[in-house]
């Protein structure tokens, strides 16, 4: 369900996390996302965006960048946000603590 802004939000912190199995380090990681929303005319229903994850990201084979990837696209197609920031956190993988981040203004032609 797409929500109206009529309330002027101005910025959205969304926040889960997923368990994925990396296909490179023959593992699973877990996923600690923040998303960092914010909203033009819509804000997203979040009981969505869990659903979204659960169904097209959790449990899913996929490196981190894919997660993100996923993540961003789905948000940035489905609100149109002016700013969207998606980040990962991992520590428990095959590898070192990492963050890896996506953002920027995804309506924006580079």
């Amino acid at each position: 369900m797409i929500i109206e802004n009529t309330q002027g939000i101005t910025q959205i912190i969304y926040k889960t996390k997923t368990k994925n199995y990396c296909p490179i380090g023959k593992d699973w990681y877990t996923s600690n996302i923040q998303v960092q929303i914010v909203p033009d005319k819509t804000i997203p229903d979040y009981i969505d965006l869990d659903k979204f994850v659960a169904e097209q990201i959790s449990q899913k084979e996929m490196i981190i960048e894919n997660v993100i990837d996923a993540l961003y696209s789905h948000i940035s197609t489905e609100y149109a946000p002016k700013s969207l920031t998606v980040e990962i956190k991992v520590d428990d993988a095959t590898h070192s603590e990492v963050i890896v981040t996506k953002g920027g203004t995804p309506n924006e032609k580079q």
